[in-house]
């Protein structure tokens, strides 16, 4: 331990992240209500937390907010492995204890991303008809658009079959465009992650771990990765972020 338990006025603290132990903390950085940031030491590794009253804290957005503020502050410079929103320990000892008992798997992961930032890079379709581009793009599709709403009244089958054709058409297209993303990227990034999509206008979402020495280099690829894709595309980056999809912390 280094000395910062006489700041802590609290049995009860609110954890934010693990981080080597020589880390250094911004000088007056606080979180979740307004409550100053300490470290708590152990061997090599340090648990970054904050005193709190709270038995447990509910998802509002001035909590989550001051959540993402202090691993986005503390990423910018600092290797963490960020812990989800709302880990709450009830003393010092089993703050501490849960460093003890975890150390290994935390120094591996920080091992992982040393020197490492998230990214986080998301295509999608901008001022289009999704449905109308995707049919249009394919001749089996035309065809049985066409024969289904020749008569004016498709039958409750023909519009079923016409969806899930839609469906795999736009899954394989939305293939293609990863794979051409991956490529585009792969050289510049310590690892890429693909995520699932979570509407119809997105074709790919992924999140990159990058090196903070190659974020130039990042951004270039970036620039000609957009040279590939038409005006109907735009290219959405979240980041730098602390590395939440090359981590995991389970306490």
């Amino acid at each position: 331990m280094d000395g910062v338990s006489a700041q802590v006025q609290s049995d009860r603290f609110y954890c934010y992240a693990v981080a080597r132990g020589d880390i250094i903390l911004p000088e007056g950085l606080t979180g979740v209500a307004d409550a100053l940031l300490v470290k708590h030491t152990l061997g090599s590794l340090s648990l970054i937390i904050s005193s709190t009253d709270a038995k447990q804290l509910r998802p509002q957005r001035k909590f989550l907010s001051a959540h993402y503020r202090v691993l986005s502050t503390l990423s910018e410079n600092n290797d963490i492995l960020p812990m989800a929103f709302g880990i709450i320990f009830d003393d010092l000892d089993a703050s501490l204890g849960t460093l003890h008992d975890f150390a290994d798997v935390f120094s591996e992961q920080l091992d992982a991303v040393c020197g490492s930032v998230e990214i986080g890079l998301r295509v999608k379709w901008q001022g289009v008809d999704v449905f109308t581009v995707v049919v249009d793009s394919h001749a089996d599709l035309q065809q049985m658009r066409n024969r289904c709403f020749k008569s004016g009244n498709p039958s409750q089958r023909e519009l079923l079959d016409l969806g899930q054709a839609f469906e795999r058409r736009l899954n394989q297209d939305r293939d293609k465009r990863r794979d051409v993303v991956l490529a585009a990227l792969r050289s510049v990034c310590r690892d890429i992650r693909v995520l699932p999509v979570q509407n119809e206008v997105t074709s790919v979402n992924v999140a990159c771990l990058v090196e903070r020495k190659s974020l130039s280099e990042f951004d270039k690829a970036i620039e000609s990765l957009a040279g590939v894709f038409d005006d109907n595309h735009l290219l959405e980056l979240d980041g730098p972020l602390p590395p939440f999809n090359f981590v995991d912390i389970r306490i």
